[in-house]
């Protein structure tokens, strides 16, 4: 089964294919250079030997020029790739959860970078360009609605006209949902419906006010009105507003939507940026966070309650974003409970910073 998406790289056309895991579980690029000649590059193989691969879309993710394609498949690993087959730093990714749907891009908290958003079991999660959660993610919706495995690929756009972005997708409970940045939910959602939502939600303009169209199982169309729903909701600016993104399907964020340059703050190392979760630590791993408002190489010296060190962690600048936040696992499977001081240094071109903090381990 073939799942593609198409862009320009070089200013020649692209089709982005997945193979299903059981012929293969191949992500490739198929090309045709100037002489007419059509080429097939595989770009990477999934670890995966029985997922199934979602469909691919394309956008220029970390903002440097090239579009990147991201994949994921049905066990959760997320990929993302130049078109040369080199991988983006931080990827593949893990996501602890079954995916059935395909992901969607787009800048949820504002930083200028694009995000690549999942719908999971009861959640929507978000990772930035290096492959971390984005703040505030996953987002869980109420336990109390049992909404189970999230068949549809989300719709993003501001409707508020607050220059952030909402979450909609579709339900097998027979409710349509939006939450925002955040993680709360619109007043005025989630939306009842004839029926489970099992396929992407359409965002439209109504005579210059957002529409929202859902198809149901049981072979109802619904059309609302959103400025009805909720008066704040008056102002669209559909940013993925349907399966596959556009009418043409290509699955491809388009660049003219692009901000250009990060957004973020220039501060090297904010301190309040600089956390460890969870904190403390009972599983046998944790993540230091971190902002980074230049690519700075990162050294994380970690002491315990005498004052002796007992790990260091590194990441280089090479594999460090600019004006976002930044991610390093820790494995804390050999370490004793305990309380431990840990010296987060980030040294940039013109610059170092270090900031201090605690940790506790609960075995």
């Amino acid at each position: 089964l073939i799942k593609i998406a198409a862009a320009h790289v070089d200013g020649s056309p692209c089709i982005f294919a997945t193979r299903s895991a059981s012929e293969g579980g191949m992500l490739f690029c198929i090309s045709k250079d100037t002489d007419g000649e059509v080429s097939i590059k595989p770009l990477y193989q999934f670890a995966s030997a029985s997922g199934i691969l979602r469909r691919p879309v394309v956008g220029d993710i970390d903002l440097d020029g090239t579009p990147e394609v991201v994949a994921l498949s049905s066990e959760g690993e997320v990929v993302a790739v130049e078109p040369d087959g080199c991988l983006e730093p931080g990827f593949p990714v893990q996501v602890d959860d079954t995916i059935f749907c395909s992901p969607v891009l787009g800048d949820v908290d504002g930083d200028g970078y694009l995000e690549i958003i999942v719908s999971g079991t009861d959640r929507i999660c978000a990772l930035g360009c290096g492959g971390a959660l984005a703040a505030n993610f996953p987002i869980r919706l109420p336990f109390r609605d049992k909404v189970g495995h999230i068949l549809s690929s989300p719709v993003l756009a501001d409707l508020d006209g607050d220059r952030q972005l909402e979450i909609l997708f579709g339900s097998s409970v027979d409710k349509v949902y939006a939450v925002n940045q955040e993680g709360g939910l619109l007043p005025g959602f989630p939306l009842t419906t004839v029926g489970s939502v099992l396929c992407s939600p359409i965002l439209l303009s109504i005579d210059g006010k957002p529409g929202l169209g859902v198809g149901t199982d049981r072979g109802f169309l619904h059309l609302w009105d959103l400025s009805k729903v909720n008066p704040e909701l008056s102002s669209p600016r559909i940013i993925w507003g349907m399966r596959g993104a556009t009418p043409q399907n290509t699955n491809s964020y388009p660049d003219s939507l692009l901000s250009g340059t990060p957004l973020g703050s220039k501060m090297l190392l904010p301190p309040a940026s600089v956390y460890c979760y969870p904190n403390p630590v009972h599983s046998g791993k944790a993540t230091f966070r971190f902002y980074l408002g230049e690519k700075a190489n990162v050294n994380i010296k970690i002491f315990d309650i005498m004052g002796q060190q007992v790990e260091e962690l590194e990441k280089p600048a090479a594999q460090t974003r600019a004006q976002t936040d930044n991610e390093l696992e820790w494995d804390t499977s050999g370490l004793a409970s305990g309380l431990y001081l840990c010296r987060v240094e980030a040294t940039g071109d013109s610059e170092k910073r270090v900031v201090f903090l605690k940790v506790a381990i609960c075995k």
